[in-house]
């Protein structure tokens, strides 16, 4: 009969060749089986935490309440603000002209809102909500282009304001 040490007699386990392996395989095997249930567990509840933290994220968006009006016309522009901290502040700006830099117009009141904008010439312009806390850039919106037309006597500025749908395209395209 082969010897048995004390630990694989009280397993039933004889001291015969392999048997150590297949002992550390099966001990191994239930560590493994072990940690799999506890990362299964804890993989969902790591994503759940990712995903909280981009859906709290701050953002803006705006629309135009209509972005085709004739020049001096004031347009109306509907905003909301989410997840921005308190302190914090929203800044309109619009680009205009050939040297496409953004210029602040006016700081929005709350974190929604409608408000009226000064009233712009003919032209197509390119609009933007900041929201800032100091000096920290929290969020940006997405740029929203308005269509002015001349408001009588223009035959340009018909056509123009005619093709302001494909305007639209062709500007997202050129800086969206």
């Amino acid at each position: 009969m082969a010897q048995q040490s004390k630990s694989s007699r009280s397993a039933g386990v004889s001291r015969l060749p392999g048997t150590r392996r297949a002992r550390r395989f099966v001990r191994n095997a239930g560590i493994v089986a072990a940690l799999g249930g506890v990362m299964s567990a804890a993989v969902p509840a790591v994503a759940g935490a990712a995903t909280a933290s981009t859906s709290s994220r701050p953002s803006v968006t705006f629309s135009f309440v209509n972005n085709q009006v004739s020049s001096g016309t004031q347009p109306e522009l509907t905003y909301s603000a989410r997840n921005l901290p308190r302190g914090s502040g929203l800044y309109l700006q619009w680009q205009y002209g050939s040297a496409n830099a953004w210029t602040y117009l006016q700081t929005l009141p709350g974190a929604t809102g409608t408000v009226t904008v000064p009233a712009d010439p003919a032209g197509v312009f390119a609009y933007r909500i900041r929201a800032l806390d100091g000096p920290d850039v929290l969020a940006v919106s997405a740029p929203r282009f308005l269509w002015v037309a001349q408001a009588s006597g223009c035959d340009v500025c018909q056509i123009v304001g005619d093709l302001g749908p494909v305007a639209a395209a062709l500007i997202g395209v050129l800086f969206g």
